[in-house]
């Protein structure tokens, strides 16, 4: 179930309240995997796993400047239960799905973990008119989590922080020609990880992880700015669009993952997309 409320201030103001309560499947190959038996056969062990659910609070406050201009800011708050976890491993957690590190499938998964969610966000927004646009976000926000173990940890995902900004301006060159030229840029906390546990990866020889310590630090803060120019062309029948897309402009090196190399015993990185230039022709008809 879910409800909302909202009330109208003067000057532009309003009020909003929501609460939902929500449920949802943990994702489908967790559900399927097969465990190995001594005898030679297989058993899924996840079929009876229940539905993830959260409770979830929501306090909105909205200002409208103009028909163009407008700010906003919310304070949210999610509390989840029957979370998936395993005994066999107490670190583990569904709500880590998609982190990328480990590729982890366990077995015997039980309803017994927990998290939290809470943050605020401010958004700054003004639509397009008189040729240009800009949005700037803020999202402040902690994540934590339960495994097996009861200890609390940040979930993979608890950056901290998000600040968004973007905006573009168009001109006439023509009676039915523009230039357009639109810039975003995202600074956001660095990506939670679980070390490497280099002399036991030594003694592997393969990447072993320190699931003690999963998730404490945090890799450098993210980092992308981006530009494009275009150029439109109106016509009576078609449309036309030439852009230059500029992503990365300053080829910052974003960590994406990290792993044990056996070369050089030590520990190596993938970076994120660096410096990638394209060049995009649209036709509409």
């Amino acid at each position: 179930p879910r409800f909302g409320l909202k009330y109208n201030l003067d000057g532009g103001q309003s009020l909003s309240f929501g609460y939902g309560k929500h449920s949802e499947m943990m994702p489908r190959p967790y559900y399927f995997l097969q465990t190995r038996l001594d005898d030679g056969t297989y058993i899924m062990t996840n079929t009876e796993t229940k539905l993830l659910k959260s409770h979830q609070l929501v306090l909105g406050y909205d200002k409208l400047f103009n028909e163009n201009t407008r700010f906003k800011t919310e304070v949210y708050y999610q509390s989840l239960f029957d979370i998936p976890v395993s005994e066999a491993l107490t670190e583990f957690s569904i709500l880590n799905t998609g982190d990328d590190f480990g590729g982890l499938f366990p077995d015997s998964l039980v309803n017994t973990g927990s998290g939290i969610n809470y943050g605020v966000e401010f958004t700054m927004e003004k639509f397009l008119s008189k040729g240009y646009y800009f949005l700037a976000t803020v999202s402040l926000f902690e994540s934590k989590y339960k495994g097996y173990s009861e200890t609390v940890r940040n979930t993979a995902f608890n950056g901290n922080y998000v600040f968004n900004i973007l905006g573009g301006y168009e001109f006439k060159t023509g009676k039915q020609s523009l230039i357009t030229i639109d810039v975003k840029t995202v600074y956001a906390g660095g990506k939670r990880y679980v070390p490497i546990d280099i002399d036991k990866s030594i003694q592997e020889n393969s990447t072993e992880y320190d699931w003690s310590k999963a998730y404490e630090d945090k890799f450098d803060d993210y980092f992308r700015f981006d530009l494009r120019i275009g150029f439109k062309i109106n016509g009576k029948r078609i449309n036309q669009e030439w852009a230059l897309d500029l992503q990365n402009v300053t080829n910052n090196k974003n960590i994406y993952s990290q792993s044990y190399n056996p070369r050089s015993q030590n520990i190596s990185y993938d970076y994120q997309t660096g410096f990638f230039p394209m060049f995009l022709y649209r036709i509409q008809f």
